[in-house]
């Protein structure tokens, strides 16, 4: 659903730090920064009044292809401040930024911001797209809002499952067909990765060596790179590979 939740309903100043996290293919929200009150948190079991403090720093993460907003701070927040959001990659979410700001990221909503790209991130191996449409489906067949999308042929990774799908069939406007079948109906709201004619189903969000990224996060030094993963120059890369705790996040497994 959610990639990250972050709740304001606390009773003393908060403050926490999300940085050099893969925030991906999420059904909902990539981050969810969410309201006091809010409707799936009855009072009777979370009781604060929401009337603490919350500073949150968003640091060298990437938020991509989440079928809700890449960022999401709900409104109805009783005078706490915006989250500070830097050296970012919020890439074909919904809506990159919803009532949140960042600076020094590449944002493909072109959202305004200090330092702000908006630029195809260059991952090295990522889905052509990410389809959360799905109605229904069975074992070896979908029912999405646009099968146009979609090619003969194309290899398909549904629900994350890390198994490579071919589309054998399109039979209709809204129908695709694929093999091998899955060992269960597909639900709705389901992720299918669309992957081109690539048979390798693993992500991989590092930055490629050309990547227009590289070296584009915020230029204080305090934000330079771990070398590696750092790539180019010290200064910053955007993105969850870059920054000086990056050194903490390995490569994708096989």
């Amino acid at each position: 659903m959610f990639g990250v939740w972050v709740r304001y309903d606390l009773p003393a100043e908060y403050e926490g730090t999300i940085r050099n996290n893969i925030i991906a293919q999420n059904a909902l929200d990539g981050i969810r920064i969410a309201a006091d009150g809010f409707d799936w948190y009855p009072t009777s079991t979370h009781p604060y009044p929401g009337s603490g403090t919350i500073s949150t720093q968003i640091v060298n993460n990437n938020v991509t292809g989440n079928a809700g907003a890449g960022i999401l701070r709900d409104l109805d927040v009783g005078g706490v401040g915006a989250p500070t959001i830097r050296n970012s990659i919020l890439y074909d979410n919904n809506d990159d930024l919803v009532s949140a700001a960042a600076t020094y990221s590449d944002v493909s909503d072109a959202d305004p911001g200090t330092g702000n790209l908006s630029v195809d991130p260059g991952f090295l191996h990522a889905p052509d797209f990410v389809d959360f449409s799905v109605d229904y489906g069975d074992e070896d067949s979908l029912v999405v809002a646009d099968s146009g999308v979609y090619q003969v042929g194309d290899v398909i990774e549904i629900n994350a499952d890390d198994v490579a799908r071919e589309v054998t069939s399109i039979p209709g406007p809204a129908d695709v067909a694929f093999s091998p079948a899955m060992d269960y109906p597909t639900s709705p709201g389901t992720a299918v990765a669309d992957w081109g004619a690539s048979s390798d189903v693993i992500d991989d969000y590092r930055l490629d060596p050309g990547s227009d990224l590289s070296d584009a996060g915020d230029p204080d030094p305090a934000y330079n790179d771990a070398q590696p993963p750092g790539q180019g120059g010290p200064r910053n890369d955007m993105g969850a590979y870059g920054g000086p705790d990056a050194g903490d996040v390995g490569p994708p497994e096989p």
